[in-house]
């Protein structure tokens, strides 16, 4: 998730007691980082549970903190407790942010191996690890590599938890994402096709989650040249949104900018253009909307006047475009 300011990789954690059991990634800010664990506690439905935010900075001095915290639990507690291997995650975490990729990864795989060999390959502090690392490698480009750790992954949550399992299941959507990242658009539209049919079956129909997987479905379907097919998707994302959110709400907004997008693909030019003028508005008046979606949504309109064959507003757009840039 990218919002306004600098970016950096951050990822909020997901906590039972001590131990961190998940984490949702984004972008952003690092003003922003109540806004980044407000919505990860949002879109996971906590039940009970409590976040707890790792906000990685670029600051050297940071780092140098961090080192010192790592060789502290190294001496104090040895090289596999499971203190210290929490100290080398957040070191590793910051490297990487930082551009030191190599170091991280290395740091990562001693994490992943300790915690295998002690704790065995299924513990949930092994496969959190293993979650992680794929994260990362995916973060790096190292999409090969990440979709190695996912599947290895997925197979293990399946044995381990059942197919139906919300472990499971995010297990199957990071390798979706994985998929989809190197452009194997059919193996992922399988596993997102899987992923909403179990969620349907789990979730009340207005779930946000539920809602999560509409719109990564529908989007992927508009994407890849199947607009008709995912207009029913992005029409109930659209509709969860309006009865669950304020309507100046931007995720809301968001919606119709996908509706409108997927509509002008299939030349319902006069049904998409208030959906995306709206869309695009509420994301550009939002103060906490993530920068690249109100991109996204304002490209969406650009391209639906390209479309229709309408030059005028399409030249309007591209001068709006050029002023927000100077």
């Amino acid at each position: 998730m990218r919002i306004r300011g600098e970016r950096f990789t951050s990822r909020i954690f997901l906590f039972q007691g001590h131990t961190p059991t998940r984490f949702y990634r984004g972008v952003g800010a690092v003003e922003d980082g109540k806004l980044l664990l407000k919505y990860a506690a949002f879109r996971l439905n906590t039940g009970g549970t409590y976040f707890g935010a790792c906000v990685l900075t670029k600051s050297k001095a940071s780092e140098a903190v961090y080192r010192q915290a790592l060789q502290a639990r190294r001496r104090e507690r040895g090289l596999t407790h499971p203190g210290t291997l929490l100290r080398q995650i957040d070191l590793a975490l910051l490297l990487s942010n930082t551009g030191k990729k190599a170091e991280a990864e290395a740091l990562l795989g001693e994490v992943l191996e300790a915690r295998r060999r002690v704790l065995g390959p299924d513990h949930p502090d092994a496969l959190f690890a293993q979650e992680l690392l794929a994260d990362l490698l995916a973060d790096h480009g190292k999409l090969a590599d990440a979709e190695r750790l996912c599947r290895s992954l997925l197979a293990i949550r399946q044995r381990r938890d059942g197919p139906a399992h919300p472990e499971t299941l995010d297990a199957s959507r990071a390798l979706a994402l994985c998929l989809k990242e190197q452009g194997q658009m059919e193996g992922a539209g399988n596993l997102y096709r899987r992923l909403l049919a179990a969620r349907r079956k789990l979730l009340p129909p207005e779930h946000p989650d539920l809602a999560s997987e509409l719109a990564t479905l529908g989007s992927l379907l508009s994407d890849t040249g199947r607009a008709a097919e995912a207009e029913p998707m992005l029409r109930e994302y659209l509709t969860i949104w309006e009865k669950q959110l304020p309507p100046e709400d931007w995720r809301t907004a968001n919606a119709r900018s996908l509706l409108g997008g997927c509509l002008a693909r299939q030349k319902k030019f006069v049904e998409a253009e208030p959906l995306l003028l709206a869309g695009y508005e509420g994301l550009a008046k939002a103060t906490d909307a993530p920068a690249k979606w109100v991109g996204d949504a304002f490209d969406r309109v650009l391209a639906l006047y390209e479309k229709w064959g309408k030059p005028d507003q399409a030249q309007a757009w591209r001068k709006k475009r050029a002023a927000s840039r100077e």
